[in-house]
């Protein structure tokens, strides 16, 4: 087997993971080992180890909060969160021709987000390439091409695989792009919030009725949702890009299911959650944004104006401090030169890989000047179920005096024995 090196211009650079209190709550149960026999050294050695922990672990849990970050998600997104690769497996039995190697070429030259491997059928393959391989041989006609999700997403998407065929330089073309792939693109780096891809569910006047539901409320969202000066004043101190305008807007992209140039995107969109393929007549909407991260499909009776308003809210909000993979939705293949179609962007090792999720419980969207200016001043204090420093420290000592109470009864019962 002959391994392909990475593609692409994304630097994975370090995590730094921040725990936002409202988020995360300590659960964890401290277990005190008593050695029966008595051994009041053993036992308060440990006692003091564990009342460390606990004070170790409250203080860690007190939360420290950050000056609030007004960039908005879907800008955050763009300037900062590039998309997983992809995996490209070409299994052959002979030598690749001239054709085939140039189609290797070209995907290594590309700016597509993938990693590939070439297989050589004539050795002997790991356990894993054999599993993929067992499930291709019976349609395969060598050289063969499988196109895989990034593995962050195995865990959501329907299957593994979403694509398979001849593999040529043609074909590949159409796995890395298309010409709805393309005007998303382009829609992005020309400063739109986000693209909403709607895939046709066949009947016409359905298909109508959908888009003007979609079209009348993103139109209303942008007349009304501002955007809050602070955000403004990061593009002024550098912290954004002022190559792309900031603005709040949206664009729709119609795919017809039986679009031959579209075919390879239809299956990568209809695979990014267990069980959309069924619905085979229902139309759907994938809310886009960033670096081609799309959100979870809007279905059938799903288009309507408060699961608009929630993706929106999530979309124009302002960004917290939370990892990358905490968040819903699937990086698409899409070959797009990111980085060099913005300029002053931060490199991407002095980025803070975070940005904020949905909330399933949060209530209608109502993105006004004077929520984004609450949230901004949002501070630990005004949040009920935040920990104070004092507060921690409190309930450390308390954990403590409650432990040390409990081993002395054990101690004392074992030493009357």
């Amino acid at each position: 087997m002959q391994v392909i090196h990475p593609f692409g211009q994304y630097s994975s650079g370090i995590l730094k993971i921040f725990l936002d209190e409202r988020r995360y709550k300590p659960v964890q149960f401290l277990v005190i080992v008593i050695n029966t026999k008595g051994d009041t050294l053993l036992i308060m050695r440990k006692l003091l180890l564990t009342a460390l922990a606990v004070l170790g672990i409250c203080m860690s849990w007190t939360p420290i909060k950050a000056n609030a970050c007004a960039i908005p998600v879907f800008r955050y997104a763009l300037e900062r969160w590039p998309p997983y690769p992809y995996q490209i497996i070409v299994f052959h039995d002979k030598a690749l021709d001239k054709k085939e190697e140039d189609a290797i070429e070209a995907i290594e030259e590309s700016y597509s987000n993938l990693s590939g491997w070439h297989v050589d059928l004539n050795d002997k393959l790991p356990e894993e390439l054999s599993l993929i391989w067992e499930e291709e041989k019976k349609k395969a006609d060598l050289p063969w091409l499988v196109v895989r999700y990034p593995e962050q997403f195995w865990g959501v998407v329907d299957s593994k695989t979403f694509w398979s065929g001849p593999f040529d330089l043609q074909k590949l073309s159409e796995v890395t792009s298309s010409p709805a792939r393309t005007e998303l693109v382009q829609n992005m780096l020309r400063g739109i919030s986000s693209v909403w891809v709607y895939v046709e569910g066949g009947d016409k006047e359905n298909d109508d009725a959908k888009v003007k539901i979609l079209k009348d409320r993103l139109a209303m969202i942008k007349k009304e949702a501002i955007l809050p000066p602070e955000a403004f004043e990061e593009v002024g101190q550098g912290e954004m890009a002022d190559t792309v305008p900031l603005k709040i807007d949206f664009e729709i992209i119609r795919l017809a299911r039986d679009d031959p140039k579209e075919q390879v995107f239809l299956n990568m969109l209809l695979k990014t959650e267990r069980e959309l393929g069924k619905h085979k007549n229902e139309p759907m909407f994938f809310p886009v944004f960033g670096q081609g991260r799309a959100l979870w499909a809007l279905i059938g009776k799903g288009i309507n104006d408060e699961m608009i308003d929630r993706i929106c809210e999530f979309m124009l909000g302002d960004c917290s401090c939370e990892i990358k993979d905490l968040n819903p939705g699937v990086d698409l293949l899409i070959t797009a030169d990111w980085f060099g179609g913005i300029s002053n962007i931060l490199s991407v090792s002095d980025i803070p890989p975070t940005l904020v999720g949905i909330n399933p419980t949060t209530p209608e969207a109502q993105v006004k000047e004077t929520d984004q200016k609450e949230l901004s001043k949002e501070t630990v204090e005004d949040d009920p179920n935040g920990l104070s420093l004092y507060k921690a420290i409190g309930a450390a000592f308390l954990a403590i005096i409650i432990i040390v109470g409990f081993v002395s009864v054990i101690i004392a019962r074992q030493r009357k024995e």
